[in-house]
């Protein structure tokens, strides 16, 4: 029996765990988490999620009380907030929380070990060189101990994201419906959002680069002006520092440590790491259970490929002035989107049709 340490009880972590523990009894798993969540805390996560990626590529079926609410409609707002509407099955918002309860409860079930504990980087030196564990998945977040252990580089700050996010009671936002929004004075070089998440409850937030050195409380009490919900009463403040980096080239370390989730940067151009860091931990695991450490950056290929693409047009797209968000809505007046608008070849045919309509957006 191999054993397995895994460092963070979050997403990442616990797809490592529950893909292992298929494995029909080959592994004792060790989940080293420094806290595990009161109840109703709240995790800094907006829990977008798209169905196409949930369904079709992971085939993961969620319980109904994890799905907050179910959009078929997605708006991208420009700075004079006129809007383009794209409907369709798009995909879902996750209490972030209840989905790592139910993730954890499973592989508890099933003889997965979670010991409370903040892992030290003494600690881990003491687990490799003495052999404690045959393998050390680091799942701890972008300021991941693993991380530091190994004595690697985290992204340049234009390339972590500074995001913030409330929930705020608005009666008639529509449940069904995410909002998108764009311009240099809501998100400077970066975006905000509105996510509905049941009992009338709207997830409003937002995320600029770190290198700004900007405050993005300051920004967020501007946009809930401007959506004119400044006196709505709000909960659940939440900060987190979001990785929106190029993939590390190698995720295996030391022939026997791996990186996953935020620790491994595996979290999209736009952000949303929720189902790329599940992809990327099943990945972990195969290559584990296969005794190939080596294979799981071949395995995490396809995410690489596939943020590769998308990150092409969002670096563009983040560098837009006002005055191109505004044509670049104009542009897409009518325009029938492609649907996943996640998957790089419905991006391409996106970028068709601006070309066509409006060249002077990207030359």
């Amino acid at each position: 029996m191999s054993r397995v340490c895994i460092v963070g009880g979050n997403v990442a972590g616990l797809s490592v765990a529950d893909a292992l523990l298929s494995e029909d009894g080959r592994f004792e798993i060790d989940i080293y988490e420094k806290h595990i969540p009161l109840v109703g805390e709240p995790i800094p996560c907006a829990g977008g999620v798209t169905k196409w990626f949930l369904e079709e590529k992971l085939k993961l079926k969620l319980p109904d009380e994890v799905i907050l609410a179910r959009i078929n409609r997605v708006r991208f707002f420009a700075p004079n907030m006129e809007y383009v509407e794209s409907k369709g099955e798009f995909g879902y918002v996750l209490d972030r929380y209840l989905l790592q309860m139910w993730m954890l409860g499973k592989v508890m079930n099933r003889g997965a070990k979670v010991v409370v504990k903040e892992i030290s980087e003494d600690d881990l030196e003491s687990f490799y060189l003495n052999q404690t564990y045959d393998y050390i998945v680091g799942a701890d977040g972008l300021l991941s101990t693993v991380v530091k252990w190994l004595a690697l580089a985290l992204p340049p700050p234009k390339e972590i994201y500074h995001c913030v996010q409330q929930n705020i009671r608005w009666d008639d936002y529509p449940q069904d419906l995410i909002g998108i929004y764009f311009g240099r004075k809501i998100a400077p070089f970066g975006y905000a959002w509105t996510f509905p998440c049941g009992n009338n409850e709207v997830r409003v937030g937002l995320g600029i680069p770190l290198s700004l050195r900007e405050n993005p409380m300051t920004f967020l009490g501007k946009f809930r002006d401007k959506l004119g919900i400044s006196k709505n009463p709000s909960r659940h403040l939440i900060s987190k520092l979001v990785p929106v980096a190029k993939p590390r080239r190698t995720h295996v370390y030391r022939s026997r440590v791996f990186l996953v989730g935020d620790a491994g940067l595996h979290t999209g151009p736009f952000g949303g790491g929720i189902l790329q860091a599940i992809f990327a931990g099943r990945m972990c695991a195969k290559a584990i259970a296969e005794g190939k450490p080596e294979k799981f950056d071949s395995y995490v290929r396809w995410l690489h490929n596939r943020n590769k693409k998308i990150r092409r047009v969002t670096e563009k797209l983040m560098n837009f002035d006002d005055e191109k968000f505004n044509d670049l809505a104009e542009a897409l007046r009518g325009v029938d989107f492609p649907w996943p608008l996640d998957e790089p070849k419905n991006m391409v045919k996106l970028i068709t049709i601006l070309l066509r309509r409006k060249p002077s957006i990207f030359f």
